[in-house]
């Protein structure tokens, strides 16, 4: 079941697409924008490993994090860093929380070999996110 978006504020820099909220119990819940279809392959459990070029924060390791379905072409993320849930804005980009996941790992990828090993796990290697010779890539 999809859930509308609420308003989230932005943790991190640079590459990072990771957004913090407040949560129901006052306790902050952590965001990361996926693109369609990727997002809901990850919530599903058809794709078990997300490949980005940085490592996870080592404290969300474990940790339920929600994400943020995107629509788009764009690798550069298109969300401010904050969103009003009642605004225009929020409606135009057509955000939407399509479930939740926990990370149990993160390992860098040092080959193009180790990547391709885990293909049928990351489901990236055909697309704008495959291995890159002289780009950092860690799965989690």
């Amino acid at each position: 079941m999809l859930v509308p978006l609420l308003g989230i504020g932005f943790l991190g820099a640079g590459a990072f697409v990771f957004h913090k909220r407040r949560g129901n119990r006052g306790s902050d819940q952590y965001v990361l924008e996926v693109k369609r279809p990727w997002s809901r392959r990850l919530v599903q459990g058809e794709k078990t490993i997300e490949v980005r070029k940085y490592e996870l924060p080592r404290n969300l390791i474990g940790r339920p994090i929600e994400i943020l379905e995107t629509r788009g072409s764009a690798i550069v993320s298109k969300v401010p860093d904050i969103v009003d849930p009642s605004s225009e804005e929020c409606d135009d980009l057509n955000l939407v929380l399509a479930g939740t996941i926990t990370v149990s790992g993160c390992k860098e990828y040092k080959t193009e070999a180790e990547f391709n090993a885990d293909a049928e796990l990351h489901l990236a290697s055909n697309s704008e996110y495959a291995w890159k010779a002289g780009t950092k890539c860690f799965g989690w």
